[in-house]
């Protein structure tokens, strides 16, 4: 789905996702079509791209997230040129908070706004649904994992702690991710107890109640 396209000149662009819907550790392609409308030719690049509320989340200084190919096309009159921006979740992941263990922060929000800002002035977007499912287990995410946090404190935590008095909590839960991370479930479950107690901060709504970050 196509959402906004704002044209610039001879030049007009849209840009759609191919799977407008994704698990929150999944990636897509979204495929900007660029058509040259006046009788000269039109070199146009892609200056920034926006994921949610994140200005700028790609840039050229380093492309993991969010890889955009070509960057640069040249446009014949009356012609038309296609550049992809991939979308990876879990190398998306690495770059906000450094390690791709904390792509279920994704699913905190429905959905994301992308928008990709060409030098020329156009700017084109698409809406980006994360689904509360990992790419590599059926189960759903647990958002709200404060049950299980409280239950893990009651038990193994706490255990340590009492064995342990001088075993912090933080040492606590990085301990027990660490030992306990043998399948992909533990390691987002880990991860996520872990950032928790961290204070990691994920990607903020902007407020106006449409269920879309960034838009």
């Amino acid at each position: 789905m196509t959402v906004e396209v704002k044209p610039t000149g001879s030049v007009i662009a849209n840009m759609t996702c191919m799977d407008s819907a994704i698990p929150y550790d999944g990636s897509t392609t979204c495929k900007i079509t660029l058509l040259n409308t006046g009788k000269r030719s039109i070199s146009v690049s892609v200056s920034s791209v926006d994921f949610g509320t994140v200005h700028n989340a790609w840039a050229k200084s380093y492309q993991r997230g969010i890889e955009v190919k070509p960057i640069k096309i040249t446009l014949p009159p009356h012609d038309d040129k296609e550049i992809d921006v991939k979308i990876d979740l879990r190398k998306l992941a690495q770059d906000f908070w450094g390690n791709d263990h904390f792509a279920y922060k994704f699913a905190e929000h429905k959905s994301y706004m992308i928008t990709v800002h060409f030098d020329n002035g156009v700017v084109v977007s698409d809406i980006l649904t994360i689904k509360d499912t990992s790419e590599n287990q059926n189960a759903p995410l647990i958002v709200e994992a404060g049950g299980i946090v409280g239950g893990i404190l009651g038990g193994v935590i706490s255990a340590v702690i009492t064995k342990n008095p001088e075993v912090t909590l933080k040492g606590a839960v990085a301990g027990w991710a660490i030992g306990t991370a043998t399948t992909w479930a533990i390691v987002s479950l880990s991860w996520k107890i872990y950032a928790l107690y961290e204070g990691v901060t994920g990607i903020s709504g902007d407020g106006d109640n449409n269920a879309v970050v960034g838009g």
